[in-house]
């Protein structure tokens, strides 16, 4: 009984079986649920899980990343870099990029989680409503 232990077939079909067990119980079926981006925001890092982000809005000189929470996170990234990152988010106007996600288009405007009302510019227009006629 000792020599079927010590087989080293029997222990890699072992350790086969329980890796192919581990990686079946805990892949990731949905790559985006849980990607996070970390980025520089009030001199330290932080560190934002993307389904988290409502908006994103374009001030003078930062930008703004309003979260679902409502908390707000100031940094220094330019909107067109934030769209750059986050290729899956939607520009509605200049200043707006916004997470699809939680957003409903009612008229020209976007409403996210039924707190925020976000304007569409009319150049992103044509756009927005394509992307939301075909979701």
């Amino acid at each position: 009984m000792e020599q079927v232990f010590l087989n080293p077939v029997l222990v890699w079909i072992i350790l086969g079986f329980f890796t192919g067990l581990e990686f079946y119980l805990f892949r990731n079926t949905d790559p985006m649920s849980k990607k996070s981006i970390t980025i520089f925001s009030n001199r330290k890092s932080t560190t934002l899980l993307i389904d988290d982000i409502a908006f994103i809005e374009s001030r003078n000189d930062f930008t703004l990343v309003r979260l679902l929470n409502g908390d707000d996170v100031i940094n220094k990234i330019t909107i067109s870099n934030w769209e750059d990152k986050l290729p899956h988010f939607i520009r509605t106007h200049r200043s707006f990029l916004i997470n699809p996600n939680s957003a409903i288009l009612k008229g020209n405007e976007i409403i996210i989680s039924k707190k925020w009302h976000i304007p569409i510019s009319r150049s992103f227009k044509t756009a927005v409503h394509n992307y939301f006629k075909n979701r």
